[in-house]
């Protein structure tokens, strides 16, 4: 994962973290956080609060998403 990262520095990703989607261009990552250099100017965020590092414009992979089956929402499958 870290070589992943490094491989990211420099490069303009998207930074999901605490259901807000961040872009910019990754400038480091350490263990506490990650440094975007952002239209409206720096933001640090704290990895606590990450949730993905991508490329931007890369699509989520399928273990990113977390669908709820349509059969969940089934009353009459409870009966």
């Amino acid at each position: 994962m870290k070589e992943r990262l490094e491989n990211l520095v420099n490069c303009e990703v998207e930074v999901v973290a605490s259901g807000v989607t961040y872009r910019g261009i990754l400038k480091e990552v350490s263990e506490d956080e990650v440094q975007l250099q952002m239209e409206t100017g720096w933001m640090a965020i704290s990895m606590d609060q990450v949730n993905v590092i991508r490329r931007a414009g890369e699509t989520p992979g399928p273990d990113a998403k977390k669908d709820i089956p349509p059969d969940f929402y089934d009353e009459d499958k409870d009966k």
